[in-house]
């Protein structure tokens, strides 16, 4: 009778996201959609210098959270390059988790094992 009650605690239930991270999210060089529906986009904007070293123009696939640790887990399976933007290319990318929290209801802040960014709502 414990195992059993052991068992249905340990089910993880899949959150849904915070209303505040539905929309686009922009650092000025990438736009980060999130939909209700979980489906992530991002498109690189990058002009000048760096956008030679830049390859990829566009990402999708879906993401989940975890509302307890506030994380963002990414499951990035789309792709196209700025080279031929029109060539979907369908491959597994690996992105990091984000752990994410919000100064307010248009900034986004967050971290992951490589960097450390702040996304302002655009939409």
């Amino acid at each position: 009778m414990i195992g059993s009650f052991f068992l249905l605690n340990c089910e993880k239930e899949a959150d849904t996201p915070d209303n505040r991270l539905i929309g686009t999210w922009s650092d000025g060089n990438v736009d980060y959609t999130f939909s209700k529906s979980m489906i992530l986009g991002v498109k690189y904007k990058r002009d000048g210098i760096a956008q030679n070293v830049i390859k990829t123009d566009s990402i999708w696939g879906t993401y989940s959270v975890d509302n307890k640790r506030s994380n963002i887990y990414f499951n990035a399976q789309f792709y196209t390059e700025k080279a031929n933007p029109s060539l979907i290319i369908k491959k597994d990318l690996q992105l990091p988790v984000w752990n994410y929290s919000f100064s307010n209801d248009s900034t986004l802040e967050f971290t992951s094992n490589s960097i450390r960014g702040l996304l302002r709502k655009a939409q």
